[in-house]
Parts: structure tokens; sequence; C-alpha cells
């Protein structure tokens, strides 16, 4: 996560025909012609096709409606629920929690328990895996006949799991076409990587160990209203987060109590003082980084009118991420 921009980040492009999602969703729920069936709509559009988010988030409430847990229903499930259960579990291995299993049988009340369990962001966009210090970004496009997914993960494994769940899914996965896949240098997928990889990155272990609590909490405020689109509040939680994170570097490093300065000024200062003793306190991309989280800071701050985007938001959060990286893992000013 440190450099995803240099360093890459892992792709597959796929395509997954609609109508075979759409014949297997009508396959597990079954037809019925009441008109006031909530499940009309979902099983009109499924005779035509469905996007990949549409079937797993329609049969998750189709099936809880209609208790349609049958044994060929059962079978059918199993590698979404596995899929299923490798999301909740952040991508954490199955031997971790070898008491649970995703084989459930014609108990009713256990395959209902087993169903609800599908998150939200079981087909994406973010799919936060810090049990294995990853993030899986997921983007969908719906055609007529086909539905297009790009994965973009940092580690290769995770793209393949994707790839394999879709692979998996009964009477689709042997149309499942990859179109491309490899290490890619793009800055728009590196972009849509940095927020999920950055919450994955707040949640792992090794950074609650190190980093103060109160600068996670920042952090994980600027994550919940970039899920909002809240561009603006979201700058200013990650700016805060930066400008704490500095305030404890100037003390640490200088044994003083920080200035009750903006977080440029506050920058200006730290490295006014290490200049004068001779010594550099940011390498380059650091001081790269604090600039265009300051950037970001005075658009949201001072340029009310302005208007802003995921864009901002995200260098901001990535810049904090970074030079929290720096400091607290990578030991800071040399």
């Amino acid at each position: 996560m440190y450099e995803p921009y240099s360093r890459g980040v892992e792709y597959a492009r796929i395509s997954v025909p609609t109508r075979d999602l759409g014949r297997l969703f009508i396959r597990m729920v079954g037809e019925r012609p009441s008109k006031t069936d909530p499940i009309n709509r979902t099983l009109e559009r499924a005779r035509r096709g469905l996007s990949l988010k549409t079937f797993l988030t329609g049969l998750k409430s189709s099936l809880l409606e209609r208790e349609q847990f049958t044994d060929e229903n059962l079978a059918l499930l199993k590698p979404i629920l596995d899929w299923s259960q490798f999301v909740r579990d952040n991508g954490a291995p199955p031997e971790k929690y070898a008491n649970r299993t995703t084989t459930i049988s014609s108990n009713v009340i256990r395959a209902r328990i087993a169903v609800r369990g599908i998150p939200e962001n079981i087909a994406g966009p973010s799919i936060p895996l810090d049990e294995v210090s990853d993030a899986l970004h997921v983007t969908e496009g719906y055609q007529e006949d086909l539905t297009l997914l790009e994965a973009t993960a940092l580690q290769e494994k995770t793209v393949e799991s994707f790839v394999s769940f879709t692979k998996s899914i009964p009477d689709v996965g042997k149309d499942v076409k990859i179109i491309r896949k490899g290490h890619q240098f793009s800055s728009r997928l590196s972009s849509d990587l940095v927020p999920v990889a950055t919450r994955a990155w707040a949640r792992s272990v090794p950074t609650i160990e190190r980093v103060p609590q109160f600068i996670l909490t920042y952090i994980g405020g600027a994550h919940t209203y970039l899920d909002t689109s809240e561009w603006r509040t979201s700058i200013v939680l990650s700016a805060i987060a930066l400008e704490s994170l500095l305030a404890e570097m100037f003390e640490t490093e200088f044994r003083e109590v920080a200035p009750d300065q903006p977080l440029g000024n506050l920058y200006g200062q730290i490295r006014d003082k290490f200049g004068s003793a001779n010594r550099k306190a940011f390498p380059a991309d650091i001081e790269d980084a604090i600039k265009g989280c300051n950037d970001s800071r005075v658009a949201a701050v001072h340029r009310g009118g302005r208007q802003l985007s995921d864009k901002e938001a995200y260098n901001a959060l990535h810049g904090v991420a970074r030079i929290a990286i720096w400091y607290y893992f990578l030991g800071g000013p040399a």
C-alpha cells in the first residue's frame, strides 16, 4: 500500500453472461405468477439477464422471502457461501475458523442463517481483506448480454480468488471469459484501490499495534464520509489525522509541546527545525504526500465554492496512510 502507483496492482477483466445468471436465478428461486409478489420485478429482469451484483443480492432476499432451501439449492449455493465467508472473514484462511463450515444440511434454520450472512459487499465494490494484508476492488459494467467485471488487488492470489469464485458459480462459470489479467500500472486502477486498501491497512493488527488510536479514529471517520461521497468532510478528517501525526512527531523529535498550527504551518516548522540541525525531515515522496494532503485541505476548507471530487479525497487519505507507514513502520526521519 505504501507505493501503489509505482509498484502497480494486480488486475483481471472478465465477462460473465447475464442470461446465464438470470437462468440460474430463476432455477433457484422458481417462478410465481402473483402480481403482488415482491420478487416479480427481479424475476422479470432475470428473464432478460442479470448483473452479478443483482444476481447475488436478489438471490439472498428472494431465498429468504420464499424459503427455497431445497437440497438442490443448497448444493448450488455452496460456492457462493464459500465466497461469502471469505469476504466476511476479511480474507482469513478457512483453517483460522476451523469450527465454521459453509456446508449446510437441509435444516431450514441453518440454511436461513447462512444466506442471511451473505454480506452486502459480496460483489464489491470494496472488499477489505486485512487478514491477508490486501484489499479487493470490483467494478461492474452491465450490458444486455454480458456483465464486465474489473477486479483489482495488491496481491495476485486475491484476484485469482475472485476469478475462481466467478468460475465456480454453477451453470455460469463455464462461460466466464478472462479478457485480460496481469500486473497493471494504471493510475485509475490504483486510485480505485486506495480507499479499500487504506481501510484494510487501518484495520490490520500491525497497524492497530503501532499507530495511535486517535489517529486511526480520524482515518476511520474519513472512510465513513468517503462511503457517502461527502468528499469535503472526508478530506478534513484526513488532514486532522495528518496534523495529529505531525504534532506527535514534533513533540517526539524536539521534546517540546507542538504549536497549535494548521497543517501547512506545522509541516514548515518541522522542516525548518530539522534544517537548522543540518538534517532532512522528510524524504521527497513524503513531502509530496504532505503537500498533496494539505492542498486538498485548503481546497476543502478555504475554497468552499469549489466543487470537490473523489480524487481529492482519495489523495488526502492515501497521503496520511503513506506518511503513517513511513513514520510508524519505516522509522521516520533518518
